[in-house]
């Protein structure tokens, strides 16, 4: 079993599927974890700072999901990419980089309620902030997967 997970050919065979399948795996958790503080752990009282729990339900919980899953897909889509690639890791990392920019602004040509807003008013700002995050979350992804050898 050792022999077929090291053979290059299946690891190749295995990069697109794993990918994503742990992007969209990495998101059950990220949803858990919001609604849990959207719902379940109360709020103090008499505290100074108010905890995380009162900023999710002040920024509501879908608006802290998407901003999430904006930086989590892609991060997670280009490391796991790259780690399972058995060579060439950093081509397989920007190549996956440009893959995700491409659905991204696939997403938004289409005008999808994921990443378009609807409206010029404050409606606009968690579309926003979660392409940004995309963003955000392709460049830690390319500094992870550069190798430790490799100096800036």
């Amino acid at each position: 079993m050792k022999a077929l997970i090291n053979n290059p050919v299946f690891r190749w065979i295995a990069v697109v599927p794993g990918a994503f399948l742990a992007a969209m795996a990495a998101t059950f958790p990220w949803h858990w974890v919001v609604m849990f503080y959207a719902n379940f752990v109360p709020i103090p009282e008499g505290e100074a700072i108010p905890g995380v729990s009162f900023l999710v339900r002040l920024i509501e919980p879908e608006n802290v999901e998407r901003a999430g899953v904006g930086f989590l897909t892609p991060f997670i889509l280009i490391s796991v990419a790259a780690r399972i690639a058995p060579n060439f890791k950093r081509a397989t990392a920007v190549c996956f980089s440009f893959l995700t920019v491409l659905m991204v602004g696939y997403l938004w040509f289409l005008g999808t309620d994921v990443i378009t807003p609807r409206s010029q008013n404050i409606d606009a700002i968690p579309s926003l902030v979660a392409v940004f995050l995309n963003g955000i979350g392709i460049w830690v992804a390319l500094k992870y997967a550069r190798p430790w050898w490799e100096k800036e």
